[in-house]
């Protein structure tokens, strides 16, 4: 068992050397150290995830999914494990049961986690709850009012309900957060356009807007969750640089 500060700088070093065979591509190395180091640190929730990692690389998903699913019966449930399974159930329509539990564990170990409120409100607006989801980005704003990706969800949720003039509101509020936020500008556009506001002014707007955002396939991707969501990947990658060998 861990209980020296010897002991975790040698668990962090065997970590590293796993972390460098994953970035390699020698997922069946990573593994395999890390299934051993499991026997010095079976509690550790990290190592449960970073081996959920090296499978969901190789598109193995299912055991991935299994990997974590045992982590949290045998230790319990973590904002690690939890977040980590949610992301791999999110978009499986055969395991929304599942999700939904994990998601539940997630909010009861932190209800005003913003990494698992995006979650939550991404979902919700999937299943077209999207008032309910409007609730969940308006408390995500309250927790941080630089995010403004929460506003410019707002606004879009707002849209598609057809309430342009709470969509541009939020809109206009997103881009007093960040001026270069495209996505947002293209809503307000869309809805002066509605309301029969500076049309001409709006419908330059939305085309300049538009241009930027095909042209730019990253912004597509980050229409419902904020630029700091941690997913699996990018958490081992920020692994890699703070674990020294």
């Amino acid at each position: 068992m861990v209980d020296s500060p010897a002991d975790r700088e040698r668990i962090k070093n065997i970590k590293g050397i796993a972390v460098k065979h994953f970035a390699a591509k020698q997922n069946a190395q990573a593994i395999f150290i890390l299934e051993k180091l499991l026997a010095f640190a079976p509690k550790d929730d990290e190592i449960y995830q970073m081996i959920a990692q090296n499978y969901s690389d190789q598109d193995m998903n299912e055991e991935a999914i299994h990997t974590l699913q045992e982590a949290i019966k045998k230790i319990g449930p973590t904002k690690r494990l939890n977040y980590s399974l949610c992301v791999l159930l999110k978009d499986d329509d055969y395991n929304q049961d599942q999700f939904k539990k994990y998601l539940q564990q997630l909010l009861q170990l932190d209800p005003n986690d913003i990494d698992t409120l995006f979650l939550q409100a991404s979902v919700m607006q999937q299943e077209n709850q999207l008032l309910q989801a409007i609730e969940v980005y308006k408390k995500i704003h309250s927790l941080d009012k630089n995010c403004h990706v929460s506003l410019r969800n707002i606004a879009m949720n707002y849209k598609t309900l057809g309430k342009y003039a709470e969509a541009l509101e939020y809109a206009q509020k997103s881009l007093s957060v960040c001026k270069e936020d495209h996505l947002a500008t293209v809503i307000k556009a869309k809805c002066m356009i509605a309301l029969n506001q500076d049309v001409q002014a709006a419908q330059k707007l939305l085309d300049d807007a538009e241009t930027y955002v095909a042209n730019s396939p990253s912004i597509k991707n980050k229409n419902n969750l904020r630029n700091s969501q941690t997913t699996l990947i990018s958490e081992l990658k920020q692994q890699k640089l703070s674990f020294s060998v």
